[in-house]
């Protein structure tokens, strides 16, 4: 040991430290416990470069709320930020951004074709772009060719340079049986990673749960009831989970808790999160809340 020690020059130490105080370039979370939780390339602060993070959740749990919420905090940091959307059409997907980053009734925005026109929560979206070069990309219309799948992704990501790639959700894409949606699942899952950590961007993937755990509310979800098998859980860095077991809601405003099921770069944990269906934005639960007797 003492030789390998000796036979490192100073130049080829220093080397090995270049780039140690480079700025930090993380894509944060609404939820402050997640993102102290994220330890190496996140720096406490979010989700790190070249992470692949999977989100999974039931039919209307809230999963890909909980990624528009994420995609506003990327907007708001200044960031590129590409959202795959593999079921709904550009139109929902920007209202409902719109929403979460004004804080405007995403029912308000819903009203008439001309959905966006003279609307301050759409103008509040878009000064974004002027205050920090924020920029989002959406596809236009859903599709799930897998071959689309990916070059629109490799667009997002090489050509517009987004920092910060959403795919919504992994099992949309082509599949005729539940043998090549295995396959699919793995294949794309594969590519997802290798295009974070070659393009060193955050990827986030969402998943639907199998049919046995979201046919059965009343169990806590783990990560191994995501739909496609294992490879899934096996390319991501994190898994986070959705509690379809402890998700209660009065109106407007629901409650649950996100598992952070798998870390490869800091603890697991469960945290509690309330929702505002009006704004679509989520929370952290306060301490008072959780302690109440009708918390889930």
């Amino acid at each position: 040991m003492a030789e390998l020690i000796n036979a490192c020059s100073p130049e080829v130490i220093n080397h090995m430290f270049d780039g140690c105080d480079d700025e930090l370039a993380t894509t944060p979370t609404p939820i402050s416990r997640w993102n102290a939780a994220c330890y190496n390339q996140g720096g406490g602060e979010g989700l790190g470069r070249s992470w692949m993070v999977t989100i999974a959740g039931t039919p209307g749990s809230g999963k890909t709320t909980l990624a528009l919420n994420i995609a506003a905090e990327a907007l708001r940091d200044g960031q590129r930020v590409g959202f795959l959307s593999l079921e709904m059409d550009q139109r929902l997907v920007r209202r409902n951004l719109a929403a979460i980053v004004s804080g405007s009734s995403a029912k308000h925005l819903a009203g008439g074709n001309k959905i966006f026109d003279g609307e301050e929560a759409f103008r509040a979206a878009q000064s974004l772009a002027k205050l920090n070069g924020a920029a989002l990309w959406v596809n236009e219309k859903p599709f799930s060719n897998a071959k689309d799948v990916k070059d629109a992704a490799n667009e997002m990501v090489s050509g517009q340079g987004c920092q910060t790639l959403i795919v919504d959700y992994l099992q949309l894409i082509s599949a005729p049986d539940e043998e090549s949606l295995f396959k699919q699942v793995t294949a794309t899952s594969m590519w997802i990673r290798e295009l974070a950590s070659i393009e060193e961007i955050t990827a986030i993937g969402l998943s639907q749960f199998n049919r046995g755990t979201s046919g059965n509310r009343d169990q806590r979800p783990t990560m191994f009831g995501l739909m496609g098998g294992s490879p899934l859980e096996n390319n991501s860095d994190q898994v986070v989970l959705l509690d379809h077991s402890r998700y209660t809601r009065d109106h407007e405003t629901a409650k649950t808790w996100v598992l952070v099921e798998k870390n490869r770069h800091g603890p697991t944990m469960e945290i509690p999160v309330a929702w505002d269906y009006r704004t679509l934005r989520i929370r952290e639960a306060y301490a008072d809340e959780v302690t109440a007797d009708d918390w889930p």
